[in-house]
């Protein structure tokens, strides 16, 4: 059952051209999905907030999309909200951390930062994986893909889904 639901929200995601989808919003549904193949470690949840952040880091390029995709969603025990960020000193308490294309200069000290925190650094920076992310989104006959890092994800203890592995195009380090 798991597989056909990943097959169906991996493999079958909506050309760009079709009518009303947008990009923004195509990557948004992923970027939350993501929750449910991937697992985080308990010390992830250690802080006083007691909620699962999702941040971007830069300029917002999803609009409204991912605000309202995730109203009043829960990742386990834990409601979900977005955190908008302009430094990275501020994502220490992030889960997932979007890196914004307006952050492509400062990649190294971003990777720096979460070198040893249980954060999932997603972008759609070209070769984002490649210089050190572990989900870098692309496109390929008019859909979005994606590139993840399982090596990255486990060395700070984030543990993906096998499923998760076989839908995306795994890089190797």
């Amino acid at each position: 059952m798991m597989t056909l639901m990943l097959f169906c929200i991996f493999q079958f995601s909506p050309e760009l051209k079709a009518a009303g989808t947008k990009e923004r919003d195509i990557k948004a549904v992923f970027l939350f999905n993501f929750t449910k193949f991937i697992t985080w470690p308990e010390s992830a949840f250690n802080s006083i907030d007691g909620l699962f952040n999702i941040c971007i880091l830069g300029k917002n390029p999803f609009g409204e999309s991912l605000s309202k995709l995730l109203k009043n969603e829960v990742v386990g025990k834990y409601p979900v909200i977005l955190k908008e960020l302009d430094q990275i000193e501020q994502a220490a308490s992030c889960h997932i951390l979007y890196v914004s294309g307006s952050k492509k200069r400062d990649l190294e000290d971003i990777f720096i930062f979460v070198r040893e925190k249980p954060i999932l650094t997603v972008s759609d920076i070209r070769k984002f994986v490649q210089k050190g992310g572990m989900v870098g989104f692309f496109k390929q006959k008019r859909k979005i893909r994606f590139y993840i890092a399982p090596q990255s994800m486990r060395e700070v203890e984030l543990v993906p889904n096998s499923n998760l592995l076989r839908v995306a195009k795994v890089v190797e380090r």
